[in-house]
């Protein structure tokens, strides 16, 4: 027996807006670090966003605050 699972994204609260926002630190070979961000209503993404940062960080935290600088634009 095969099961079929659909994936049904819905706009059920439109009042709330969420952005998830998240960097990886010094992921390829020149340190450069790698930026993603969704923007959720309800169940589904209406924005996605997976960008390499455009500076080289010394550590994760500094790589996580270039991470919301680099997506400020878009969350504003």
């Amino acid at each position: 027996m095969k099961i079929k699972r659909t994936i049904n994204p819905s706009a059920s609260n439109t009042e709330t807006v969420q952005w998830w926002l998240d960097a990886s630190f010094a992921i390829f070979k020149d340190i450069c670090s790698h930026t993603g961000g969704n923007m959720m209503l309800g169940r589904g993404a209406v924005f996605a966003s997976s960008t390499r940062q455009k500076i080289n960080s010394k550590s994760s935290t500094e790589a996580e605050l270039a991470g919301v600088t680099d997506l400020l634009g878009q969350v504003l």
